[in-house]
């Protein structure tokens, strides 16, 4: 995977996601950072358009079977469906928690069930921490379901299962990964499975050839897997940063987020350091291994990525607001609004095979970054390649 586009921000915003909106004839690739979410060509990543807020955008989402549409989640408590064809116009779809609940944290949509779901920050209920995951029909134009039963604190993230729509999983820094089902009636029947990562979650997600595992990232720098039917563990790799640190002689301060590649059956996991750096990981059972060290495009720590699984793209944000694509088998590079910084050549070498990692504490370091990266969620809230698990 190599360097292909880049744009340069002009306004120092940090993203807090990144999602690519099927359109009639194409796509857009839309970015979201303080009160705007600009919408980029993906093919060069030249800023087409800017939606404009009155709050702080928290997530945003789209879904290839709702054309035209991307969700937002943002500090009044909104939940607001755009049309990316009109971004002067207001949105066309708004949801609002209609109990009491904390700030909006994450958003996650699903256009083949038309459900549209929201998690919340954490609140005090009755001198205890709470937070609920909150459920929309986009059809009906009513709210269907609070899930206030999974979480105790924020909620981190939340996705749809790309092959039974019906599954949700949300992430917590209450260090749970829930897959919730989302045509259960009642609700004390929705919970499919309760898996405990031992640490506060910052992405989690589904993978597999019919999605039928969950992975799991940590604040700690940990990555959990599991069988999800059974609630199985498949495996729990500690701190990658010291792991990496001691196999392949890179410095990794943190991971961003996983992607999975049906054709290779791979789970692919990108991390960086917070000069910028980026770096491809393989996850399998006996342990996290480097794929390739990236060229240095970024100039601070990436905080978003999303992958276009039709094109082999990848494409990451980070906290000046910039964004940058990779592509299987490298195009040409070209610089949309500011000068090229100077490339650093990717590693020739192929992926080393390496140990499961030690179980070691970690570093007083590592344990600070940690610590540090967990109170900037928190402060960001409140303001063999192929994987084969048997």
């Amino acid at each position: 995977m190599d360097f292909g586009q880049e744009y340069r921000a002009k306004s120092a915003d940090t993203l807090c996601g990144l999602s690519l909106v099927s359109t009639s004839s194409d796509q857009v690739l839309a970015a979201a950072g303080g009160k705007n979410i600009r919408l980029h060509s993906p093919s060069t990543l030249s800023c087409l358009s800017t939606i404009g807020l009155q709050d702080t955008v928290r997530s945003i989402a789209a879904s290839s079977a709702d054309p035209n549409i991307l969700w937002s989640a943002s500090d009044d408590g909104v939940v607001r469906g755009w049309d990316v064809r009109y971004p002067k116009k207001e949105a066309m779809k708004k949801f609002s928690p209609t109990s009491r609940t904390g700030q909006l944290s994450s958003v996650a949509c699903c256009g083949e069930t038309g459900r549209v779901a929201a998690g919340t920050e954490a609140i005090k209920v009755e001198g205890e921490d709470a937070a609920s995951v909150l459920l929309w029909d986009v059809r009906g134009g009513g709210a269907v379901m609070e899930y206030d039963e999974a979480h105790s604190d924020t909620i981190t993230n939340l996705c749809f299962s790309p092959s039974d729509k019906k599954y949700l999983c949300s992430g917590s820094l209450d260090g749970l990964v829930c897959i919730i089902d989302t045509s259960v009636a009642d609700p004390d029947d929705t919970l499919e499975s309760v898996l405990n990562a031992e640490s506060s979650v910052s992405q989690a997600g589904f993978f597999g050839p019919v999605s039928e595992y969950a992975y799991c990232l940590t604040l700690t720098e940990t990555v959990l897997f599991w069988h999800i039917d059974e609630a199985q563990q498949l495996g729990h790799h500690g701190d990658v940063r010291q792991t990496l640190k001691e196999n392949s002689n890179i410095t990794v301060n943190y991971l961003v987020d996983c992607f999975y590649q049906a054709s290779s059956t791979q789970l692919t996991a990108t991390a960086g350091n917070h000069s910028g750096e980026l770096f491809l990981l393989n996850v399998n059972l006996d342990g996290v291994h480097l794929i390739k060290s990236l060229p240095k495009r970024h100039q601070t720590t990436v905080c978003c990525m999303s992958y276009d699984h039709a094109n082999q793209v990848l494409f990451t944000g980070d906290d000046s607001g910039s964004i940058c694509s990779w592509s299987e088998g490298g195009c040409s590079s070209k610089q949309t609004a500011a000068s090229s910084p100077e490339e650093n050549q990717p590693s020739s070498q192929p992926a080393s095979k390496v140990n499961a990692p030690k179980t070691e504490p970690p570093s007083a370091e590592a344990a600070t970054g940690s610590a540090n990266r967990q109170t900037k969620m928190k402060q960001q809230h409140k303001s063999g390649r192929k994987f084969k698990p048997y």
